[in-house]
């Protein structure tokens, strides 16, 4: 049986909520690209609208949807990602990789990021018991359900 520490217990939630709500530090020093507004791609849809009714050989091409975010091994950039890669890590007890998935900038007195790969098993452990009835959901729907479980904890 798993016997948590308060401390223990403070490090593992800590570490299941910056993978939800932060990004990685290199994320923030990079200047993100500007994103559209509604206002202007609505404006824009309506142009072309008005362009394709007048001459039906102009075809406007979907504009491509830019990541936001940093682009490293891990494809981290999004918070979905982190969880969902996380997931993929703990699932294939590679620890060592999943503990490259948390933001570990808050860890309490007495953990280092050595710590971070027993940090991850455990809160693998912790998972697959509170979570054990969802075992046949895809992962996108265990981040709803882990934002859920982790807002009822708060």
């Amino acid at each position: 049986m798993l016997l948590l520490t308060r401390g223990l217990r403070q490090a593992i939630v800590s570490a299941v909520f910056s993978l939800l709500v932060t990004l990685p530090i290199q994320s923030l020093s990079q200047e993100a690209p500007a994103t559209p507004k509604l206002k202007d791609v609505i404006g824009e849809t309506v142009q072309a609208d008005a362009n394709t009714k007048n001459s039906p050989e102009k075809i406007t091409k979907p504009k491509k949807l830019v990541k936001i975010g940093a682009d490293d091994e891990y494809d981290r950039g999004v918070p979905r990602n982190s969880i969902e890669g996380f997931f993929k890590s703990v699932k294939s007890d590679d620890f060592k990789r999943a503990a490259h998935y948390p933001d570990l900038r808050n860890l309490p007195r007495g953990y280092t990021r050595e710590d971070s790969p027993e940090l991850a098993r455990q809160l693998k452990i912790i998972l697959d018991r509170a979570l054990s009835w969802i075992n046949q959901l895809n992962a996108k729907k265990m981040c709803k359900l882990l934002i859920w479980s982790l807002i009822g904890m708060a």
